[in-house]
């Protein structure tokens, strides 16, 4: 339950970043709401599994990256062992960009009954 809890206190922020067409990293994002960034792939596998793909969406969980700009290794449903570090890259470009896109982020928090973060952050 507590990755379904912090996937809905961090899916706002995400919407935020989306918006602005940004990613973010792992830390800043655990920063955000005051949690510790390990645990952050589990809500962010959430996110992926069941509110991104059931919907259609593009993977929003792909927008967080680490230090050197590239999501981690389960931003993929499959994992991305499979990958050369090319192909890693290549592969989540396309869908940041997918993301960045999408124009109904706001309609997605509020299906979930969730709101937008304020403009101040």
């Amino acid at each position: 339950m507590i990755s379904v809890e912090y996937a809905k206190r961090i899916l706002p922020h995400l919407v935020r970043c989306a918006q602005r067409r940004e990613t973010i990293t792992y830390g800043e994002l655990a920063r955000r709401v005051n949690w510790h960034h390990r645990p952050l792939r589990y809500s962010l596998g959430h996110i992926r599994d069941k509110i991104c793909r059931p919907r259609g969406l593009p993977l929003l969980n792909s927008i967080v990256v680490t230090q050197d700009g590239t999501p981690g290794e389960s931003f993929l449903p499959e994992g991305t062992a499979h990958l050369s570090r090319m192909e890693h890259w290549t592969e989540a470009q396309r869908l940041q960009e997918e993301v960045f896109d999408y124009p109904h982020w706001d309609a997605l928090l509020e299906e979930l009954g969730l709101s937008p973060l304020e403009n101040a952050e």
